[in-house]
């Protein structure tokens, strides 16, 4: 579940900077968008302020493609794993030796001839 409120975060942070980026104009270089913070330059990671709405408006399509893969990853690791732990609970997940996990492998644990 912890997963899946992550993912939802994600996601709704993604769709902000979206939602709050404004259009680019066609045909305009990104680095045009960039503003520039010379005085910032002087530490590791100055250029990181260079980076403003108008210039992460570029990014609106990888942005939401993003989002949606936050969200949908991690809304189907927890139907997937809440739908084990059901078969896990009621008993339905059980090692009755007919799965492809138990088939190569004997009682012994050593390969059996079959799968070679």
């Amino acid at each position: 579940m912890a997963m899946l409120v992550l993912g939802v975060a994600a996601f709704a942070i993604c769709l902000t900077i979206v939602a709050m980026s404004p259009p680019a104009p066609p045909n305009v270089d990104f680095g045009d968008l960039l503003k520039k913070a010379p005085a910032m330059y002087k530490l590791s990671m100055g250029h990181l302020f260079d980076l403003t709405m108008g210039a992460m408006s570029v990014f609106r399509v990888p942005l939401i493609l993003t989002g949606v893969g936050f969200l949908a990853g991690t809304f189907f690791n927890w139907l997937f794993e809440s739908a084990v732990r059901r078969c896990v609970e009621s008993g339905d997940l059980r090692d009755d030796g007919d799965s492809f996990s138990s088939g190569a492998y004997g009682t012994d644990g050593v390969l059996s001839g079959a799968w070679f």
